[in-house]
């Protein structure tokens, strides 16, 4: 159903050009989608709000799923390069806007709306982290999301490197160097994929990349294998978590014993 209720919200966006107006109220704007092929996404969120709002976990939940669709994916890139999508991209977010400030709906099916528009957008980011390449080629490559809800952007290795049995604390280099806007983080995690098939391990895992360095990232790896590990120029090594970065004040006191809750024990209390 979703992949249907996607394609229908791009081409009413392309066919209306609900960009060139501000949204004011949430029915009005689904008036002027109700065009047809529209049946499916108009009953929908003309669905009576307590119905919808019982369906919408199972909804979003689909949603979810549908993402990671290689089809949906398909149909995000089409619709990207199309001229009409390039002619009211940037307009995307004051429409996400405008719906997020109407108080006449159900919240839930903004959000549902909303979703659906940034999935075509594929902009999901809250800051932009600036990249440097070192030494720039044709296998130079900027940190990736595999799909578009990934947390994790890949980190691909500029060179070839063999890392011998037993090593532990070796420095990949990643020939770039970044800007990270002050407040966050980029968190240094090891790939699932990489951690499953062998015996590499990120060492400091994960490794934590501060607002305020700017030398070159690299990724500190330790070999458990008997057998030397190779790095070719282009693997995905790692991959960079952007995290919010917030400040703990810490305060001297006589005793924390009467502060909160004290569950008594220490390492191992819960079992084992």
């Amino acid at each position: 159903m979703f992949i249907l209720l996607i394609s229908y919200i791009i081409i009413c966006m392309f066919v209306l050009g609900i960009a060139s107006y501000t949204i004011i109220k949430f029915d009005d704007f689904i008036d002027t989608i109700n065009i047809p092929g529209m049946e499916e996404f108009i009953d929908l969120v003309k669905t009576p709000d307590n119905i919808f709002n019982m369906l919408y976990p199972s909804i979003k939940q689909e949603f979810a799923t549908v993402t990671h669709d290689p089809q949906t994916e398909s149909i995000m890139k089409t619709a990207k390069n199309t001229p009409e999508y390039k002619q009211i991209a940037d307009e995307i977010p004051s429409i996400i806007a405008d719906l997020r400030s109407l108080t006449d709906a159900n919240p839930n099916k903004i959000d549902l709306i909303v979703s659906v528009l940034e999935l075509l957008t594929g902009e999901f980011s809250d800051a932009e982290v600036f990249v440097e390449f070192i030494h720039k080629d044709e296998e130079s490559k900027l940190p990736a999301y595999a799909h578009l809800t990934d947390a994790g952007a890949d980190v691909f290795v500029n060179n070839d490197l063999v890392v011998a049995p037993g090593s532990f604390g070796i420095i990949v280099p990643t020939g770039m160097k970044m800007a990270i806007p002050v407040g966050w983080q980029l968190a240094v995690r090891p790939r699932s994929g990489l951690s499953h098939k062998t015996l590499i391990r990120v060492s400091n895992a994960p490794g934590t990349i501060d607002s305020d360095y700017r030398d070159e990232v690299g990724i500190i790896i330790d070999n458990f294998d008997d057998a030397p590990f190779v790095v070719k120029n282009g693997d995905r090594l790692a991959q960079l978590v952007l995290e919010k970065v917030y400040k703990a004040k810490y305060t001297e006191v006589p005793s924390v014993a009467n502060i909160g809750n004290d569950r008594g024990g220490g390492y191992g209390s819960s079992g084992n």
